[in-house]
């Protein structure tokens, strides 16, 4: 459920992006009640109250028309379902007062309740609801109708926030923000080794109207010795950002050195610059050895699963990206809240990666119990994406011969037999029947006196039985490495 878009809502959304992947973008109405789980009344109410949402957003070239139980959506460019989304979010109480507390449009949630026609105790319940929101950030809403917390926590929520939700269809700031966060972009892209992207583009303005917007609630950044660094290759670049922050900012002197390495820290973790680790200068050793130390446990953990001379050929690259995960992780704590990755997909392409990096995962927060929780499957699907770029097809787990006996015939086994093949980081070798060199036995029969692993799939597998297999196979794997 999306806190900042309601039920009703949500059920429009759902008929759109149903209608939006059919080929023809045309849906039965069937369809589209089991889509959003509904009955025909409520579903063609839906469509009926989409319909005349479209006219009064008065958002051109859109079109859904119901005829003979038939939904049939056309439109002229992509980015129009987009506003459509956005109309809906930008109708939410919730984004209303949370986006009210970061430009500081109200004094008080009572100004805030009376300005949006809302009841004092249901804004109250929207300020407790916000705040579960912001708990991986460990942000609230103080007493004087501000963000508390720490101010790089405030920032990068705020950022995530804006950019996931608004992106390329509508920026969220007033003229003045867009104009300085505008200049300071260009400034900083003009300076960097290498052409940016368009994304990466975005990417900057919206961090740079995050910040200069939290320069007018005077929140500024107070970074702890330990995070405190110098490039000494980028040091220009500094004095650039810096001069910037004096000339078209009220920042106070004592904040500036501040206000630049948070601004360099986030170009280095969104890979906007490039270093070496010897080019960077950090006044205190903790962060450097804790990247290291992150570094050898996932090195040492990995090295269970995979064969360790060849691992040992792509060990170079796994550190450079390990270094860059860490280190991101170390000074911003990454949260999953806004881009979410489909486990799924995951899961089905590449199994095997995500179940030992699942494992590698619960590992580490087994010797590192501090670690922030919320930033697990930021550590997941950072892995397992390095992973999938830096190991070769031929960097498997130990060869495993398992056995593929059905009894629905050859053409039914070689089907399962491929599936279980394209399992990643597997070496699999399928047997017709059970040797002595089985590692595992999987048929819709059981027979006696098995000596290795078994699974009975008496039915059609369905997608839960396959991630069983992979995750005993997986499992089967490091044993077989271990002895």
């Amino acid at each position: 459920m999306d806190l900042f878009i309601d039920k009703e809502s949500i059920h429009k959304l759902k008929i759109l992006k149903c209608l939006d992947n059919r080929e023809q973008k045309t849906a039965d109405i069937t369809e589209l009640i089991t889509a959003i789980d509904s009955s025909y009344y409520l579903t063609t109410k839906a469509i009926e109250s989409l319909m005349i949402d479209v006219k009064t957003f008065g958002i051109s070239d859109v079109s859904i028309q119901l005829v003979n139980n038939k939904v049939t959506l056309t439109y002229n460019e992509a980015i129009k379902i987009q506003l459509i989304r956005l109309h809906y979010l930008e109708q939410s109480p919730h984004f209303h007062l949370l986006d009210s507390v970061f430009k500081h449009s109200a004094n008080t949630l009572k100004s805030f309740a009376s300005k949006n026609f809302i009841s004092i105790s249901r804004t109250y319940v929207i300020k407790k609801e916000l705040e579960i929101f912001f708990e991986p950030y460990n942000v609230k809403i103080s007493a004087n109708y501000s963000f508390s917390g720490k101010e790089t926590q405030i920032r990068m929520m705020l950022f995530y926030f804006y950019f996931s939700k608004f992106n390329s269809t509508k920026f969220p700031f007033s003229l003045s923000i867009e104009s300085i966060a505008e200049n300071f972009t260009n400034m900083i892209s003009k300076r960097l080794s290498h052409e940016i992207t368009e994304t990466q583009y975005l990417k900057l303005k919206y961090m740079s109207a995050v910040i200069f917007q939290r320069y007018r609630t005077k929140d500024y950044i107070h970074f702890e010795k330990k995070y405190m660094f110098t490039l000494t290759k980028k040091k220009s670049l500094s004095n650039y950002i810096q001069l910037f922050f004096e000339e078209y900012t009220s920042v106070p002197t004592e904040f500036l050195l501040n206000e630049t390495l948070f601004f360099q820290s986030f170009l280095l973790a969104e890979e906007f610059i490039f270093i070496k680790k010897e080019d960077i200068y950090y006044q205190d050793s903790s962060i450097p050895l804790s990247i290291n130390n992150l570094n050898t446990f996932f090195c040492v953990e990995i090295s269970k699963y995979l064969d360790e001379d060849a691992l040992m050929k792509s060990m170079a690259v796994v550190k450079q990206g390990l270094s860059k995960i860490h280190w991101k992780f170390l000074y911003f704590e990454p949260i999953d809240n806004f881009f979410i990755i489909d486990d799924d997909f995951i899961l089905k392409n590449y199994p095997s990666f995500y179940h030992v990096v699942s494992s590698i995962v619960h590992s580490l927060y087994e010797n590192y119990p501090n670690f922030d929780s919320h930033c697990k499957k930021y550590l997941v699907y950072e892995y397992t994406f390095l992973l999938i770029q830096t190991i070769p097809d031929y960097y498997k787990l130990p060869t495993l011969n398992v056995c593929v006996d059905f009894s629905s015939g050859d053409i039914y086994n070689q089907f399962i037999g491929e599936t279980i093949r394209s399992f990643q980081a597997l070496n699999i070798r399928i047997e017709k029947k059970v040797s002595k060199n089985t590692d595992f036995y999987l048929s819709d029969l059981y027979i006696p006196n098995l000596e290795c692993p078994y699974l009975i799939w008496t039915t059609a597998p369905t997608a839960s039985d396959w991630e069983i297999l992979n995750k005993e196979l997986t499992s089967l794997g490091h044993l077989n490495k271990q002895n």
